[in-house]
């Protein structure tokens, strides 16, 4: 993956439109759903793509080179969505505008109508009392299955804290999901 990921990259930074299409169109999906987890504005998740990949373009051949095209479109977007944001909110502090949302699916709404909805509520409200960057590392690492120095780079802090974050959610979690069972034993 990483091969040709690079390989993908150097076609772009060269030139080739069918590159630049491949990568739209492999990426586009992950990147909005990444983009609503800042914002329930699909119009400027969708201008901020679009910026994006029209930005790539223009300066192709001044890219650096790169292994791993996900970590670096995710990296962008992110800044993006939050220029954005910021530039309509100029009176909201920066802690308030990175807030990470996790929600899930029309598929994962229906299952937690089935008979597995007990588990999945509580799972909800364990995930509600996540912060934000620990709803983040989870959705990173488990959903878009990032390794934890791709999470640090995209986060912007050290590889260490991404542990102790994934760590104090994962604990949080766990307590969670233990009380609930003391509970019904």
């Amino acid at each position: 993956m990483k091969d040709s990921d690079s390989i993908l990259w150097d076609k772009l930074r060269g030139g080739d439109k069918n590159a630049f299409d491949e990568i739209f169109y492999k990426f586009i999906t992950i990147l909005f759903n990444y983009g609503k987890r800042y914002t329930h504005n699909d119009r400027l998740v969708e201008d901020c793509i679009q910026d994006l990949f029209t930005e790539l373009w223009v300066k192709r051949y001044k890219l650096g080179s790169t292994t791993q095209i996900k970590p670096y479109l995710l990296v962008s977007i992110k800044r993006r969505i939050l220029r954005q944001l910021s530039k309509e909110r100029k009176n909201l502090n920066f802690d308030q505008i990175s807030e990470f949302h996790l929600e899930y699916s029309v598929e994962d709404k229906i299952i937690q109508e089935s008979n597995i909805t007990g588990n999945i509520n509580l799972l909800n409200r364990t995930l509600e009392k996540l912060t934000p960057k620990q709803k983040e590392v989870i959705h990173l690492k488990f959903f878009e299955q990032l390794s934890y120095a791709e999470i640090a780079h995209i986060m912007k802090v050290d590889v260490k804290a991404i542990y102790k974050l994934m760590a104090r959610a994962i604990g949080s979690i766990k307590s969670d999901f233990i009380s609930f069972f003391f509970f019904f034993i």
